[in-house]
């Protein structure tokens, strides 16, 4: 029995050396393995696009950005719609169209307005 056990124990190993040492693909049905290939679909995308390609299409969205930004609708204190105010807060409708905070070339925004309109107790 001692002879067994330890044929037993040799299988054993055996069989969970082999279990770790094979790749993950073996254990995945074979329609997976054909349809998903070896790689990943991450690894296949940073293959497909270069950081030139990457960087172009970053300019040019940040091109359309600033030509929004550009392009925000100024508002007076008469344009402002006041949805709710008392002697701590004002709650405004904001426009489409209208910035809510300025950008770095100091666009129009709803924040400019408010502050034109109502000042700061600063």
């Amino acid at each position: 029995t001692t002879n067994n056990s330890n044929k037993m124990r040799l299988i054993c190993g055996l069989a969970l050396l082999a279990a770790a040492t094979t790749p993950a693909v073996a254990f995945t049905p074979a329609s997976r393995v054909a349809a998903w290939g070896s790689s990943t679909v991450l690894q296949s995308t940073v293959e497909a696009v270069s950081g030139a390609e990457i960087k172009a299409k970053y300019d040019a969205a940040l091109e359309k950005m600033k030509a929004k930004d550009a392009s925000s609708a100024a508002l007076s204190k008469e344009d402002l719609k006041i949805v709710y105010e008392d002697e701590h807060i004002v709650v405004v409708d904001k426009p489409s169209g209208v910035l809510s905070v300025s950008g770095k070339d100091g666009s129009p925004s709803l924040a400019g307005a408010v502050f034109e309109a109502y000042g700061c107790e600063g």
